[in-house]
């Protein structure tokens, strides 16, 4: 089996249907979070696949271990996100207090998993700077390093301050408009469209190099 080639159309599949999520969350239609997520697990799978290949193929250990541990994560926050989802009001600890229960729940199950792994995806791109003879892989790793930083921004610092800020405060204020997760949805969606069309490119280039 082909992986690295599969994962290659995954991605272009990955392309396609990150600008019609895109588009969703723009308009803001409901219903649709459910299926993204289910939609995440699968891409995912079929992704780690091609860069674990990657990995064995160019003797990148470093790309070895980055590719198991972003599955783990991706799974992880994916199944947190479906379990909050149909259970929104799921609790973590005995509510002393139901506002601090519901952020304690937010950090732990949304914030905390999802800025670990974009960490992770800022390795992932340096990984990927550090293979050789496949076209594309430089401008993978970058875009993959981008969106890390954005997410690790936007995920460890801006929305944590903003969670466990005053009601009053402009900062949270400013966060509880939803106007500011439209706009961090488009410009991921943005970064995210050109990442997994290198992604792909990339992934073609590598088959075509090592999977005879």
């Amino acid at each position: 089996m082909k992986w690295m080639k599969l994962a290659g159309y995954f991605a272009i599949i990955s392309f396609i249907i990150i600008f019609i999520f895109g588009l969703i969350s723009f308009f803001q239609v409901s219903g649709f979070n459910f299926y993204k997520h289910l939609f995440k697990i699968i891409i995912s799978f079929f992704l780690f696949l091609g860069f674990l290949t990657l990995g064995r193929f160019s003797k990148n250990k470093f790309l070895i271990n980055i590719a198991w541990i972003i599955l783990f994560l991706s799974l992880t926050t994916s199944v947190f996100s479906i379990i909050i989802l149909t259970n929104p009001f799921i609790l973590l600890y005995p509510v002393i207090n139901f506002d601090i229960s519901i952020s304690l729940n937010t950090f732990l199950l949304i914030l905390l998993p999802f800025g670990v792994m974009s960490i992770f995806n800022i390795l992932l791109g340096v990984s990927l700077l550090n293979v050789k003879k496949v076209k594309f892989v430089k401008a993978t790793g970058i875009f993959a390093i981008i969106i890390g930083i954005f997410y690790s921004i936007f995920y460890l610092i801006l929305a944590p301050i903003a969670l466990y800020s005053s009601e009053t405060s402009w900062f949270h204020q400013f966060f509880s408009n939803s106007s500011i997760f439209i706009v961090e949805a488009v410009i991921i969606t943005f970064f995210w469209a050109i990442f997994t069309f290198f992604e792909s490119m990339m992934f073609f280039d590598a088959s075509k190099n090592f999977e005879k």
